[in-house]
């Protein structure tokens, strides 16, 4: 069976001043700890963010976790930037934003339990404060396209 869980987190601990790295997570968990959501809509998978206007990058940790039963490799695409916010897509120090907007970045094979950590760094563009952005990562089994799941990173301004 091919399944894949997506997974965005940010480290544990505290923001200072709203900049920084993220402690939210997109997910869903049982009462075991385990994550088990699978969908198409970011539907439970939701981290919501908030983006001080003041040139510092919030970044916020992407898990791409292959939960199938064999090993296989994932395609990811990320939401591009527009006029309110940017984002670049970073795994490990390595820029992946163009080959994420594209649609053309694929992980290595990753084994049954084994994930690849990558991080989306946001910006606030925009001065006013409010201003909403949905960034969606969805990952694809390079083995079988009916397996994918889908995340969403809700930034708002401030």
């Amino acid at each position: 069976m091919k399944r894949l869980d997506l997974i965005a987190r940010g480290n544990i601990g505290e923001v200072v001043g709203g900049s920084g790295e993220s402690s939210g997570r997109i997910s869903a968990q049982n009462s075991s700890g385990d994550i088990y959501i699978y969908n198409l809509t970011g539907a439970k998978q939701k981290l919501n963010t908030t983006i001080l206007h003041d040139g510092v990058s919030k970044k916020h940790f992407i898990c791409i976790q292959n939960d199938g039963n064999e090993s296989d490799a994932f395609n990811v695409q990320g939401t591009k930037e527009n006029s309110l916010f940017s984002v670049k897509y970073l795994n490990g120090t390595t820029n992946v934003t163009a080959a994420m907007v594209a649609g053309t970045f694929n992980t290595s094979t990753l084994a049954h339990g084994e994930s690849l950590i990558l991080k989306a760094a946001i910006t606030a563009k925009t001065p006013l404060v409010g201003q909403k952005r949905k960034f969606s990562i969805q990952a694809t089994s390079a083995a079988d396209s009916a397996a994918a799941d889908k995340g969403l990173i809700k930034a708002t301004s401030n």
